[in-house]
């Protein structure tokens, strides 16, 4: 699994595909199936919304202050 670098907003401020971060056209993955996949994992998760979702990430120690993703230590 490659590095992301970047952040989670773009240009405008907002959370979005930035420079690094894998997206669905690049992972040829269609946007209905990132949906289906998205909303399973919050299902199992009992969250109702992205912001829940990011609260629990930020929680988990998956993402730093600035929402950025943390480097997995046990990965390459």
């Amino acid at each position: 699994m490659p590095a992301f670098s970047g952040s989670p907003a773009g240009d405008s401020g907002r959370p979005g595909p930035a420079a690094g971060w894998p997206t669905p056209s690049r992972l040829h993955l269609g946007v209905t199936t990132v949906k289906t996949h998205v909303s399973a994992a919050m299902e199992k998760l009992e969250l109702r919304n992205r912001v829940q979702a990011a609260v629990v990430a930020h929680r988990l120690g998956l993402v730093d202050d600035g929402f950025n993703p943390v480097p997995d230590p046990g990965g390459p």
